[in-house]
């Protein structure tokens, strides 16, 4: 895969708090997880997730996700036979939140 097109190619990191793994990356997958999810959104980082049918939570906040337009979950039969590629990056749809705490807090709590 040539990674010459991609926008953190070159970043450094010189720790690794999730944080900045997660704003160092072009795509996140993720189990389904509010932590991860809010910072894919913060970033503006692209993301795919498994998500439980039976966690109710989870299930609203993938709703919301999905009137937003971010149709980014995974099944776990297909996440078995999953090919990382570029169309699969390229593909993948995202949204930014305001980096302002008080935006991204009313974001969120939009979600839940």
């Amino acid at each position: 895969m040539d990674i010459s097109n991609y926008k953190n190619k070159s970043k450094q990191i010189d720790f690794t708090e999730g944080q900045n793994i997660i704003n160092a990356s072009d795509l996140v997958i993720c189990k389904y997880g509010y932590g991860f999810i809010s910072e894919c959104l913060a970033y503006g980082t692209k993301f795919r997730y498994l998500l439980e049918p039976s966690h109710i939570e989870a299930y609203n906040i993938h709703k919301c996700l999905q009137q937003k337009g971010l149709q980014n979950m995974f099944s776990l039969d297909k996440i078995k036979n999953l090919t990382i590629n570029d169309e699969l990056i390229h593909n993948t749809m995202t949204y930014k939140i305001t980096p302002d705490n008080t935006n991204i807090k009313n974001a969120i709590l939009r979600l839940l």
